[in-house]
């Protein structure tokens, strides 16, 4: 059975009474102007803009590192839920975070000349001092910085997991100097 959802009103017009816009109608719903419907088993938005007239959007695309999961779209949650997203390798977002949404990579290194790479294990000795620590970021926006390690001491015997090594606040943009170090 192919169900049609159709965003069209053809009585709308004649509906709007002493100049108040009735909105939109669909599926024998009304809705104001601004508010959003979600048409069901599809992963897009359509917002009210007035006059039976919709503003229509679905999620972007996604990029991801090499060695990243992508998950695909599950059309039976609402927008933005439905989108697809990726998740890093092994288990961290599992561990740590119900979900995650990527935008962008970290790009940490070491002034013993390592870098934080996604899984890689880093010694002591090599990660000592503060990183630097590089991202893109919205300009004028406030960040936060957090460094755990999400599986202290071993993979294999997480006793210390989510342990919190660095963290550092009221970051303005990409500019970590620039934060207040809390922790």
């Amino acid at each position: 059975m192919v169900r049609l959802t159709v965003l069209v009103c053809a009585l709308c017009p004649l509906l709007a009474v002493n100049g108040v816009d009735p909105g939109c109608s669909v599926d024998g719903k009304t809705f104001q102007v601004g508010e959003q419907y979600d048409i069901p088993g599809r992963c897009n938005f359509n917002v009210c803009e007035g006059d039976n007239k919709w503003t229509r959007g679905s999620c972007g695309g996604i990029a991801a590192p090499p060695r990243w999961e992508h998950i695909p779209e599950d059309p039976t949650k609402p927008y933005p839920q439905c989108c697809g997203r990726v998740v890093p390798p092994h288990g961290i977002v599992p561990d740590l975070l119900d979900e995650l949404y990527f935008s962008d990579i970290l790009d940490i290194s070491y002034d013993s000349g390592v870098k934080a790479d996604l899984g890689n294990e880093l010694t002591p000795t090599q990660v000592k001092n503060q990183p630097e620590v590089n991202y893109t970021a919205e300009p004028g926006e406030w960040y936060l910085l957090a460094m755990v390690d999400p599986d202290a001491p071993s993979r294999t015997e997480p006793k210390f997991r989510s342990f919190k090594h660095w963290m550092v606040g009221n970051i303005q943009g990409s500019d970590v100097s620039s934060g207040e170090v809390l922790a």
